[in-house]
């Protein structure tokens, strides 16, 4: 689907065929990067993909999540 935004920008028509219905269920993808926000950007949907997040209850609770499991990680067992 990127390759078919690059191309359309580029003023190259194209047509994309999906082999499914196009719902995703399982999203693959957790962050976008540098360039490829670049590309969102320059297609001007970038605004979208950055309110499209996970929003900010879901990640603080990874961050407290990260700060328990890095206080288990430095536990200390008692020798026995």
């Amino acid at each position: 689907m990127s390759m078919a935004a690059q191309l359309r920008y580029q003023g190259i028509d194209c047509i994309v065929i999906e082999k499914t219905d196009g719902v995703v269920r399982d999203p693959k993808v957790s962050t976008v990067g540098y360039p490829s926000m670049e590309f969102c950007r320059r297609w001007g949907i970038s605004e979208n993909i950055r309110n499209a997040g996970w929003g900010m209850k879901f990640l603080k609770m990874w961050r407290c999540l990260l700060i328990k499991f890095e206080e288990f990680n430095n536990y200390q067992l008692p020798c026995s």
